[in-house]
């Protein structure tokens, strides 16, 4: 059997370089190559480059995510809860829709992959800046510190990068811890008041004298 192969072959280099081009090796080999000469990049310079490959690639992720995967979820969802296959619904997730009628809705998909963690990631860019900015002006004007909920900032920096939720201590924890601080330096700054007032009472002569000098 004979033939010209170039044919061939050179469909399936096509095809060999649009898989590649639509898995975005170039990202890949481009971190590789510097993982090989030894370069270690800066945290900006990688935070730059992996930005705009996962800029082009959201587009395609966004629509893979919203018409294939999310409505498969859940199709599978409500075939599972129509045939049983579900527990009781807690009952915070009952809604009710009319006088003798509940619904349970059907649930908010989110993708928690690291793929969909980094380009959630990118929208913390702005946010890293802003707080570099406000770091930068707390010296000249200390109260733009309290313009930040740092909570917030560090729970979805943490969510963001991967991290374990039980790394992050709940809002209503951190809220009692800071107002158990804020109690315990009132206190402290009390005793030191306290303490300041019965050293002046002293080097005036005692309770009594301070009294004559009162007029009392």
């Amino acid at each position: 059997m004979t033939g010209d192969w170039s044919v061939a072959m050179d469909r399936m280099k096509q095809r060999q370089e649009l898989i590649k081009r639509v898995c975005h090796l170039d990202m890949f080999q481009m971190f590789a190559m510097n993982s090989a000469n030894n370069r270690e990049m800066t945290a900006y310079e990688a935070s730059q480059l992996a930005g705009e490959k996962l800029e082009a690639i959201s587009p395609a992720f966004d629509r893979d995510s919203t018409e294939s995967i999310s409505p498969h979820v859940i199709r599978c969802f409500e075939g599972w809860a129509e045939n049983g296959m579900l527990p009781p619904p807690p009952e915070e997730s009952v809604v009710q829709v009319g006088p003798n009628l509940i619904q349970v809705p059907n649930p908010t998909v989110t993708m928690t992959n690291r793929l969909a963690l980094a380009l959630r990631a990118l929208s913390m860019r702005g946010a890293d800046d802003q707080v570099q900015a406000v770091l930068a002006a707390a010296p000249a004007v200390p109260s733009v510190v309290q313009m930040v909920d740092w909570h917030y900032y560090y729970s979805e920096r943490a969510r963001l990068k991967g991290c374990d939720p039980k790394l992050m201590v709940p809002l209503e924890e951190y809220n009692q811890a800071m107002q158990a601080q804020t109690q315990a330096q009132q206190a402290q700054q009390a005793a030191m008041m306290a303490k300041d007032l019965g050293s002046a009472v002293n080097s005036a002569g005692g309770i009594d004298k301070v009294r004559e000098l009162g007029g009392g």
